[in-house]
């Protein structure tokens, strides 16, 4: 709906959801030369802002293909060496990845917006073009236990929450949430890490699939403080 689209128009665009989280908070470094699948990038903008900063890594992003073509970049508008490493699929990510022998999958606010159903369908879907060793790279909400964090953040975040739920009987996970989302999908996947950028109201966690399921894998935390420009 229109009143939705307007809604998460000011999430977006706040400071707590800025890009500058997604280029900063994680250490794209690990990455090095390989490529990068930014699935329902629309525009973009994070492939961008993350090859601005970082030299190594090429990016595919893909979307539906009236988003694509409505949002992409025109000819000329970045710089010549930023444009040579952004190519753009038209893909539904409701069917099966098309790509193989992808190194990471970056998802940023994708799952949210979706039931546990959907969202299983689209991680799912992804698996299969997975190289052995590659990660899944989500940046998205990571709903505080209740308590632990400052009380106008929990507040805004449940709000959040409450939004997803109305609009798209969607929600906002908590960190369990997460992990039983992708052991529904496969038994394998395991979350390395969970970060909180600084100032950021979103998360990134740094997904991995392990050759065999592990019954008792711990999730490392860490604090990420974001470096100022």
């Amino acid at each position: 709906t229109k009143q939705f689209a307007n809604y998460m128009k000011i999430v977006t665009s706040g400071k707590e959801t800025n890009i500058e989280h997604l280029v900063t908070g994680y250490d794209w470094n690990t990455v090095g030369n390989k490529t990068i699948v930014d699935l329902g990038g629309s525009s973009g903008h994070a492939s961008i802002a993350l090859a601005e900063a970082y030299p190594g890594p090429n990016f595919i992003v893909q979307d539906l293909p009236d988003t694509i073509e409505k949002s992409k970049p025109e000819p000329g508008h970045l710089p010549a060496d930023i444009a040579a490493r952004i190519s753009y699929q038209h893909h539904d990510f409701f069917t099966t990845q098309p790509l193989k022998d992808v190194d990471a999958f970056l998802l940023r606010m994708i799952i949210h917006d979706w039931p546990d159903q959907e969202a299983k369908t689209i991680i799912s879907n992804l698996l299969p073009g997975l190289k052995k060793g590659g990660k899944l790279i989500i940046m998205d909400t990571v709903l505080p236990q209740t308590g632990s964090a400052p009380l106008l953040t929990e507040a805004r975040l449940r709000v959040r929450d409450l939004t997803m739920m109305q609009v798209h009987s969607a929600k906002e996970r908590e960190i369990e949430e997460w992990d039983q989302l992708f052991k529904s999908c496969d038994e394998r996947l395991r979350i390395e890490s969970v970060s909180q950028p600084f100032g950021s109201s979103l998360a990134i966690l740094e997904v991995v699939m392990d050759d065999e399921p592990k019954m008792n894998g711990d999730v490392v935390e860490e604090q990420v403080e974001t470096v100022p420009t």
